[in-house]
């Protein structure tokens, strides 16, 4: 996924596109976590605590008005605290 994802982006593809891999990415990861938390979880510790960081960026341009072109740059941070119990 994460090689889909750069080759994506490589290419210039739609916004939307990257959008839709990073969506994918981020579900696969997250089953990837609870599989991996089921495993540690029959083994001893019912409570865990995990600090959930991410970084997204988008780079493209609009055309309005048939012809005129506008520059989209966006940049968003997430921090977040993961507590189960």
């Amino acid at each position: 996924m994460e090689e889909k994802l750069y080759k994506e982006r490589q290419k210039g593809a739609k916004p939307k596109t990257i959008e839709m891999w990073g969506n994918r990415l981020s579900k696969e990861r997250e089953k990837r976590n609870k599989l991996m938390a089921k495993r540690r979880g029959s083994e001893g510790s019912k409570i865990g605590v995990g600090i959930i960081m991410g970084y997204k960026y988008l780079d493209g341009y609009h055309i309005v008005n048939g012809g005129e072109t506008t520059s989209v740059e966006k940049n968003y941070a997430e921090i977040g605290l993961r507590i189960s119990w």
